[in-house]
């Protein structure tokens, strides 16, 4: 059960006492964490996989309806079974869409709330005289906040000597969440410039088809070619939103950008605290380490919940 902690910084009215739990107050911390990082990590895989599905299920679909409609001489038999395609793959979308929308909550809340025990966890060995280095909880997360700040304070047990903190601190925070961050940059902006790329080249080649087929239907051109021209100058652009459907719903765009931001911050941060000679220039870092984190946390949930709620 969550621990309660009034305002400010002593978490604990003067007297009142809790018992540790018999694991120990970080080890109880540690074990809550990997529930929830492994819940994330079972669901983010197949939250992602059923989005890419449900936009390649309409696509199809789409394309099926637009093919019946467009060539004229289309066997009979070829538009039942386009008819088929388009009414089986938007039945199919609605009900993976259910199936994503579970899976993508369960990836979504157990992820945040799994960053948010891995920054008390990196701060954990930190002296608590200085008060805790983390004041930022996302509004819905306030009740795991204080539970959590109030194991943080009574475990004085975990204090380390300044040398030993500031190195936990480094590698286990700063140069961890650096060598996350950077790869993670160079592969979002692959992906996002890799999708643009595709989407722009099918809406000119949509724009140049297009303009062939008018061209062959103001010289009253039929024929193969004039239809397929016309089939494809419809298909194309359905296929380019489908790709900028991809590159919203992976966040492409945002982590980029973002992602560059932050790792730049870090590598900041790192030059400093390696200089950091006392607590406070310590606390200081620490704490603009974990806004920067946490307000990342922030935009990603904000940002993947409204991709998810969109499908």
């Amino acid at each position: 059960a969550a621990l309660s902690a009034p305002a400010g910084e002593q978490p604990l009215a003067t007297g009142e006492t809790v018992e540790p739990p018999p694991q120990g107050w970080r080890n109880a911390v540690e074990s809550e964490y990997k529930k929830l990082d492994e819940r994330a990590i079972r669901n983010a895989p197949r939250a992602r996989q059923l989005l890419l599905i449900i936009i390649m299920l309409h696509l199809i679909a789409a394309a099926a309806a637009v093919t019946a409609a467009v060539i004229p001489d289309l066997p009979g038999v070829l538009k039942v079974i386009a008819s088929l395609i388009k009414l089986g793959g938007l039945v199919l979308a609605l009900v993976l869409a259910f199936r994503h929308h579970q899976r993508h909550r369960y990836w979504i809340s157990s992820r945040a709330k799994a960053e948010f025990y891995r920054a008390f966890l990196a701060v954990w060995s930190m002296r608590r005289a200085n008060g805790c280095p983390i004041d930022n909880p996302p509004p819905d997360l306030k009740d795991e906040y204080e539970s959590l700040r109030v194991q943080w304070y009574l475990d004085r047990q975990a204090e380390e000597d300044f040398e030993s903190a500031k190195q936990s601190y480094l590698t286990g925070r700063v140069e961890e969440q650096l060598a996350y961050y950077k790869p993670k940059h160079k592969q979002a902006l692959r992906a996002h410039q890799l999708l643009s790329r595709i989407a722009h080249a099918s809406t000119f080649i949509a724009i140049l088809l297009a303009a062939i087929a008018l061209t062959l239907h103001l010289f009253h051109v039929g024929g193969g070619f004039y239809y397929w021209a016309k089939l494809f100058s419809i298909l194309l652009p359905l296929f380019s939103a489908a790709t900028l459907s991809m590159v919203v719903g992976q966040d492409l765009s945002r982590r980029a950008r973002r992602y560059g931001e932050i790792a730049a911050s870090l590598k900041s941060v790192q030059a400093r605290l390696n200089h950091a000679e006392t607590w406070p220039g310590v606390y200081k870092l620490c704490w603009q380490t974990e806004r920067i984190l946490l307000q990342e946390l922030a935009e990603w949930r904000a940002m993947t919940q409204y991709a998810g709620e969109a499908h």
